[in-house]
């Protein structure tokens, strides 16, 4: 049920369905997500939808997204950056975005497990060189920063892709952090 509201007679109503999981044993494995039954407004069944799934396959070369402004190196990182992303206005919204941003890997380094922050972010995925690393939600914690295992990175640029389904940091920026942190969250204080 879409709730009432007051609206041009011609307008677009976009609704997005978010995959949180499924149960996968027992009674519950056939769970349904998503829309299951009518959509209605106003009491009347809105009719002719139009179903549009993400491509998340070739990120990078797919969306036309955001950059990110920054991706900061942590301490034991030496990471230079791709471009600089200061001469890009910043693009914030509180509706769903894609963010991009890219670093490099110097090849005097090695390539070795890292973390990404997402501290000041609000809830989304983040992808890796189009590897899907996970879902962030620091309010919910206990998880701070999402894994990257090294096999996923390489020598020079790399891409990270970030859909933000609320609000992003306001100065769109990630951290490359050496550790995990478990102290996002409710219960982690």
């Amino acid at each position: 049920m879409v709730p009432s509201f007051k609206c041009a007679s011609n307008i677009n109503l976009f609704i997005l369905v978010e995959n949180l999981g499924h149960v996968n044993y027992g009674p519950y494995i056939y769970d349904k997500m998503g829309i299951l039954f009518d959509v209605i407004l106003d009491g009347s069944i809105l009719y002719q939808w139009k179903m549009h799934p993400i491509p998340l396959a070739n990120l990078n070369k797919n969306l036309e997204v955001n950059p990110i402004m920054q991706v900061a190196e942590s301490q034991n990182a030496e990471i230079s950056f791709h471009e600089d992303f200061s001469s890009h206005s910043k693009r914030t919204s509180n509706v769903p975005v894609f963010y991009e941003g890219r670093f490099n890997i110097s090849t005097a380094n090695k390539v070795e497990d890292t973390y990404i922050s997402f501290r000041g972010w609000t809830k989304g995925f983040a992808f890796i060189n189009n590897f899907n690393i996970g879902r962030f939600w620091p309010v919910m914690g206990p998880q701070c920063n999402l894994y990257v295992p090294a096999p996923i990175l390489q020598h020079g640029e790399n891409s990270l892709v970030v859909l933000e389904l609320h609000a992003p940091n306001p100065e769109l920026v990630v951290d490359l952090v050496d550790k995990p942190d478990f102290t996002c969250g409710s219960k982690a204080h």
